[in-house]
């Protein structure tokens, strides 16, 4: 959270970009819960599993890979500055999955931190 908070601070954006309404309510829901859970599934679960198969030196290669697959997936990006933060946040997760040998602290992760950028966004609450 603390890579997307100085995230935030560092662009220059409209502050309460996005708003909280009955229209966004479906997807922030999908934001903060349903993707990160697909997408920790396939990125940290099914990438990187595979390729910590098949490359067994260590753990570098396999988390490096399917992290920059993470970020080229993330097309709504535009800026390389972006994709340095989703490299690192990336990272961070396949780090959490590693040490917790599961899926359900990446996915915790991922959902928080994605509530905690609407949040920051949300109009109303500024």
């Amino acid at each position: 959270m603390l890579l997307q908070l100085f995230s935030y601070i560092l662009k220059t954006h409209s502050i309460g970009s996005a708003s909280l309404s009955i229209q966004n309510l479906i997807p922030y829901f999908f934001t903060i819960l349903i993707i990160p859970f697909y997408e920790e599934i396939f990125y940290r679960g099914c990438l990187f599993d595979f390729l910590r198969g098949v490359y067994t030196r260590d753990l570098i290669f396999p988390s490096v890979m399917s992290s920059v697959v993470f970020c080229v997936m993330h097309t709504q990006y535009t800026e390389l500055f972006d994709y340095v933060i989703i490299f690192a946040i990336s990272m961070v997760l396949t780090f959490s999955r590693v040490k917790s040998d599961g899926l359900s602290t990446p996915i915790l992760l991922h959902s928080s931190m994605n509530a905690f950028v609407i949040i920051l966004n949300i109009q109303s609450m500024f």
